[in-house]
């Protein structure tokens, strides 16, 4: 009698079992097993388990879905961001190895397993719209004989699987050039200086000096300026970086400079978004409003003072069109009276729109004008008893596209970089896109979600700085202003914009506000050791007048979020976080408040008729540092206080009915 297809599939699967139990030489039988594979040939992989929720492919949400029970528990070679890895793999016995793959993929040589025979059910992963069949391809493998891993045309990899993989990843040769210099403060040498070339890392001896064997693929050379130093400037630009011209050996010498900086003030800009462009006047009413504002603080603020941006500077595509690109943006800043050197980082409006190239490439081109024009998008220095990391977490994808990630070779430099900074040091992180965002409410509670492109991604960077007791992250993008506790370890402050909403909303009689309500301005940071607080400042408005708006909701018209009859104050706090506190109290006496998830009646007002706003800048999003009290009377008399988490408290009496105007404050 002839066997069954199913009696033969069955035996195909007790192979690997029957040869893992054949031992033929001494030694550890998981070695030798005909499921212990090496991976060879290839690099990019990430080794993860296989199982339920698994990822296929490492930079995406696409998760596993129905894996087979027999196969449950293997490891897996994930693709890391890469659609084809290729490689080779080996066994140490006979035996049969396994891949994953899509269904439709059928690469030549290699069988199904028919896992849907036993389990009535199909393996599969699921992008935005559709869903992908997967299956479990086999192929019989001879002991140290390599099987090619298939390459696939379909998106997902083939991806290998085994008990046991010893994944070999291949050595890059070390580089044959050379960039070698010396770091001195006053003539004198300084040791234990950070230098890298945006992938390795070396620290100068104690004659100040370095050598690095570099790629020099970024084309330069930069240090993490050490606390109690400063570097020179041209202009703007703090030169923590030289560039190199790829010579097979260079040198590339820094100079210090020493600075008292354990106290210090940082001003956190983002989003300016100049571009000259006639319809929105931005860069005039930017000299008008921004610049002198600015320049005031900058000059009333005492001891140590530094700048960032947290990207955005310009808007990529009106730089050929309005003749208005980083340049520009360089000189209007240093119009500012008073300026100051600015560490920089780089947004998604802030790369060239004409570089070309496939789009897994574009990132690397569209990139190089910032390099040429700003400096280093990727970089690190050290204030005080704090370490800065700068990252950039836009990758570009062709004109106007991106993903907000941080790509591998940047989060390899960074786990170098961060590898040179003890763990007690608090540690701030600057980028543009947020890790996180807030969605709405539930319960009474906040709903934080991850921002990247793939959620995913959001851990596997905080990882980098699982050792650090503190570390804050400071975002723009969103051109809104609020503050998510990620840990007790980990905080987000995403920063109001300088803009608003992009300077789309016109006419003296409308106020300029984002979004989320908050008048456009910037962020005053002050650092105290190892101590920080924060102060929102508004543009054109004294730093303590504004920092909270009261509505009575009974004269807000209901198209912008009012409701008649209600006796309900609605408190919209710029610059809460958790660690505040609002108070009401109706004719002295204190009455609930309940934080709430709206919009913002102000901006529902000054965006409306607005012609061609931008999508991401439309009215009717909720807003999470909203409050609302409810009164026992339409017209008796309320105060709000308003208390941050270093006791700077601020109140405002509110005459009711509180008229609903452009002018409200």
């Amino acid at each position: 009698m002839k066997p069954t297809i199913k009696q033969l599939w069955g035996a195909l699967l007790l192979m690997p079992l029957l040869w893992a139990c054949h031992e033929e030489t001494p030694g550890d039988a998981s070695d030798l097993a005909a499921e212990t594979i090496v991976v060879s040939g290839a690099e990019g992989y990430r080794k993860q388990t296989f199982a339920e929720g698994a990822r296929i492919i490492t930079d995406r949400a696409y998760k596993v879905t129905n894996v087979p029970d027999y196969f449950n528990g293997f490891e897996m070679l994930t693709s890391k961001g890469k659609a084809n890895n290729g490689g080779t793999i080996t066994t140490r016995m006979d035996g049969l190895v396994y891949i994953v793959a899509p269904a439709s993929a059928k690469p030549q040589g290699w069988a199904v397993v028919p896992n849907t025979i036993y389990q009535d059910r199909d393996m599969m992963y699921a992008t935005a719209d559709q869903e992908v069949k997967l299956s479990v391809y086999m192929k019989r493998a001879y002991a140290g004989k390599p099987v090619e891993i298939p390459q696939v045309t379909t998106f997902a990899s083939a991806v290998p699987i085994a008990r046991k993989i010893v994944y070999d990843v291949p050595e890059e040769p070390l580089a044959t050039s050379s960039v070698q210099g010396t770091v001195r403060c006053n003539g004198t040498p300084v040791k234990d200086v950070v230098v890298s070339d945006g992938e390795l890392t070396t620290t100068t001896d104690e004659n100040g000096k370095y050598v690095l064997h570099s790629w020099k693929r970024t084309g330069y050379v930069f240090i993490s300026v050490p606390s109690g130093y400063e570097v020179p400037a041209d202009g703007l630009i703090p030169r923590n970086f030289v560039r190199l011209d790829g010579a097979d050996e260079e040198v590339a010498d820094f100079e210090l400079t020493e600075a008292d900086n354990d106290e210090f003030t940082l001003f956190v800009m983002n989003d300016i978004h100049l571009s000259n462009t006639k319809e929105t006047d931005d860069v005039q009413r930017f000299r008008k409003e921004f610049a002198p504002d600015y320049a005031a603080m900058l000059a009333q603020t005492p001891g140590k003072v530094y700048a960032t941006v947290l990207g955005d500077m310009t808007t990529d595509t009106r730089w050929y069109r309005n003749n208005f690109a980083l340049p520009e943006y360089l000189g209007e800043m240093e119009r500012v009276a008073g300026a100051i050197p600015i560490w920089h980082v780089m947004g998604n409006h802030d790369n060239d729109i004409r570089c070309s190239g496939p789009s897994e490439v574009w990132d690397a081109l569209a990139v190089e004008t910032y390099r040429r024009v700003i400096g280093p998008n990727y970089y690190s220095f050290n204030l005080g008893q704090w370490h800065f990391v700068v990252l950039d977490d836009i990758v570009y994808t062709g004109a106007n596209a991106y993903n907000t990630y941080v790509e591998d070779v940047q989060l390899g430099w960074l786990e170098k970089d961060l590898s040179h900074v003890d763990a007690a040091t608090p540690v701030v992180v600057m980028t543009h896109a947020p890790l996180y965002r807030y969605s709405g409410m539930a319960d009474g509670v906040l709903l934080a979600n991850k921002n990247f492109s793939n959620p995913d991604q959001v851990d596997w960077l905080l990882e980098k700085f699982a050792k650090f007791e503190q570390v804050h992250i400071m975002s723009g993008h969103t051109h809104t202003n609020y503050y998510c506790k990620i840990s007790d370890r980990i905080t987000e402050h995403n920063n109001i914009s300088v803009s608003g909403s992009s300077w789309q909303i016109l006419g003296p009689e409308k106020p300029q506000l984002s979004k989320d309500g908050t008048p456009v301005g910037y962020t005053i940071y002050r650092f105290n050791g190892k101590q920080m607080t924060r102060h929102y400042k508004a543009t054109g408005r004294d730093a303590d007048e504004c920092q909270f708006i009261v509505y009575d909701l009974n004269t807000v018209p209901a198209t912008y979020g009012g409701n008649a009859g209600s006796n309900q104050l609605l408190v919209n706090v710029y610059n809460w976080d958790p660690a505040w506190t609002v108070k009401v109290r109706e004719n002295g006496t204190e009455i609930p408040v309940v934080q709430s998830w709206c919009p913002d009646p102000l901006y529902s007002l000054a965006a409306e008729g607005v012609t061609g706003l931008s999508s991401a800048f439309l009215p009717g999003t909720g807003v999470p540092h909203m409050f609302v009290a409810t009164a026992s009377a339409p017209d008796s008399s309320v105060e709000a206080e308003v208390t941050d988490g270093a006791g700077n408290k601020w109140t405002q009496t509110v005459t009711r009915p509180k008229a609903f105007t452009w002018d409200m404050q």
